[in-house]
């Protein structure tokens, strides 16, 4: 009984492809990526809280002067 042989031949040729080998990213690139990523992940948070509450100061600041000027408006007309 024979069996099978699942080793190539010598007779088959088979084409050889050169394969050019592919850079490979550096481990410390891709550290520094992540790294940069979060911190400006953290900063633009901390930024846009800053900036939201400078937009919420001047808003305030905002409605005091119109009330300001209302009040003046209605104690001067109390006093003729």
């Amino acid at each position: 009984m024979s069996y099978p042989s699942f080793q190539a031949s010598q007779n088959s040729a088979l084409p050889v492809v050169a394969v050019s080998p592919q850079p490979v990213p550096n481990a410390p690139l891709i550290g520094f990526l992540v790294i940069a990523f979060a911190l400006s992940l953290v900063l633009t948070s901390f930024g846009y809280k800053k900036y939201r509450a400078y937009r919420r100061s001047r808003l305030l600041k905002r409605q005091i002067a119109i009330l300001e000027a209302m009040w003046r408006i209605s104690s001067a007309k109390r006093e003729r």
